[in-house]
């Protein structure tokens, strides 16, 4: 199991469930929604107040309910308040996310994220960001 779990809210509409690495280190008040498969990889940080959504659905359609696992590669760093989207099935090894930023997309490894939506701050160790990825 990991390092520190301060109060983790879980919270689901289907069968996924919660997989923690060794090392992994959450704040208070962070809510993991568990409706598809979330995966916390060794040596992840999530901040306080970090919600992770595995689930969407239309406004106004509560019956088409959409629902996307996550994985939250090694080493990865969520800032205070940032919210991760049903959107995003993967946040890259080594990455940070900004306090308060708001993930729409996946984010490639070795990056900074930050903002509403997020987008890409900074590379880290000359990682070269993906066309594909959070613009």
């Amino acid at each position: 199991m990991g390092l520190k779990h301060e109060m983790i809210d879980r919270h689901h509409l289907g069968k996924g469930k919660l997989f923690i690495g060794e090392n992994v280190a959450t704040g208070r008040g962070s809510s993991i929604d568990t409706s598809a498969n979330v995966v916390l990889e060794d040596n992840v940080v999530l901040s306080e107040d970090v919600m992770i959504l595995t689930h969407d659905h239309p406004p106004g359609d509560v019956r088409n309910i959409r629902i996307s696992p996550l994985i939250i590669r090694r080493d990865a760093f969520v800032g205070a308040r940032a919210i991760i989207l049903e959107s995003v099935q993967e946040i890259g090894q080594g990455s940070y996310i900004a306090a308060g930023a708001v993930v729409t997309k996946d984010v490639p490894s070795n990056v900074v994220v930050g903002g509403v939506p997020a987008k890409i701050i900074k590379d880290i160790k000359g990682n070269n960001s993906d066309a594909n990825s959070v613009p």
